[in-house]
């Protein structure tokens, strides 16, 4: 950790320029380290003043700004940006052993273990030491009879949750430490990015391509949840682009995706909103939220979207004022959380 700390110094007296230069500099550090050796060092990397005033000042001020919005006190608006701050730095790490993952396997802890950076390999070989023994160090869960009663239901699960800052992290422990088997995530950014991903630079190509990778995933959704199997829905962060309807949430408009409602509908799985936090020693904490109250089977297909709707925009209120240090960042460079200050037109790559 002492050459970690020595090459920080440097970066933060200025020797070596440039915010992205600076940012992808501490990740580098990071990625070289064990897992929770890097926890350490981006802890400290959090907590220096230089570093949230300076190096991350745009973002602090949109952090700032939401949790204003939300009524959060202000003396504790610097603590939860250094923890907003420290889980962003994670997931961001993450997010680059994600997109530089060579081969393909099984599931992400698998794909950790593989990993030319240490940080995750060292990741996958703590997480699969923990099961059946102390995992505290590395997750703590919060709610686990709603888990238990919704597990119980015999129809699949569907897990409603946010981007969060560490959900890269969160979901695979989830997976090992849940006990409810391999988790089907269902996103429409990631359905977007797939969609780039196969199609030409032609924007209406894309936006063909991006419905059809959606149906394709909802299909595939539906197909695990008959199943008996469990999908974790990403609600969050959606442009008027997608089809569903509008909630109010923090004097925002936002976007509630019709997927949801025809999921639950079409299978009578139980919804069970979920939580992903992280503290400051980097534990990741997850809370079950209780299940959604499902509308009757014959109901219309719109008051299953106004119901799913309305629980949604609930869930996002109270656990955004519960914990806004939670959620992550855009490519924008603004957080999810604030992503209502976006235009859509902005937004709709993200």
């Amino acid at each position: 950790m002492s050459a970690a700390h020595r090459h920080a110094k440097q970066l933060l007296t200025g020797e070596i320029g440039g915010k992205r230069a600076l940012r992808a500099l501490m990740q580098r550090v990071a990625l070289q380290l064990p897992y929770f050796d890097a926890l350490r060092w981006l802890g400290w990397w959090s907590r220096q003043p230089a570093v949230a005033n300076r190096l991350y000042a745009e973002e602090r001020d949109l952090f700032y700004r939401f949790v204003g919005d939300i009524g959060s006190p202000v003396e504790s608006w610097e603590q939860r940006f250094r923890t907003n701050l420290f889980a962003n730095c994670i997931g961001q790490c993450m997010s680059t052993v994600i997109v530089r993952q060579e081969g393909i396997f099984p599931d992400r802890l698998t794909a950790w273990s593989h990993s030319h950076y240490r940080f995750a390999r060292t990741l996958a070989e703590e997480a699969q030491l923990r099961p059946g023994g102390d995992s505290a160090r590395l997750i703590a869960f919060t709610g686990l009879e709603h888990l238990a009663e919704a597990s119980t239901a015999g129809n699949g699960l569907i897990l409603v949750t946010y981007h969060g800052a560490v959900t890269f992290i969160a979901s695979p422990l989830l997976t090992l430490y849940g006990g409810i088997g391999s988790i089907q995530v269902v996103s429409a950014q990631r359905a977007w990015k797939a969609a780039v991903r196969q199609s030409s630079a032609d924007r209406s190509e894309v936006a063909e391509r991006w419905q059809a990778v959606k149906a394709s995933e909802l299909l595939a959704a539906r197909r695990h949840l008959s199943d008996r199997g469990a999908i974790q829905f990403v609600i969050d962060g959606l442009s008027s682009a997608h089809d569903g309807v509008d909630r109010t949430i923090f004097g925002y408009a936002h976007r509630i995706v019709a997927g949801l409602s025809s999921l639950a509908k079409a299978t009578n799985s139980p919804v069970l909103p979920l939580m992903n936090t992280i503290d400051p020693s980097g534990q990741v904490g997850m809370e079950f939220y209780p299940r959604f109250r499902l509308p009757a089977p014959a109901a219309r297909e719109d008051e299953w979207l106004a119901s799913m709707a309305d629980q949604c925009a609930l869930f996002l209120q109270a656990s955004w004022r519960q914990a806004p240090e939670s959620l992550s960042w855009a490519p924008s460079g603004g957080t999810i959380c604030c992503q209502t200050w976006i235009s859509p037109e902005e937004r709709i790559g993200n």
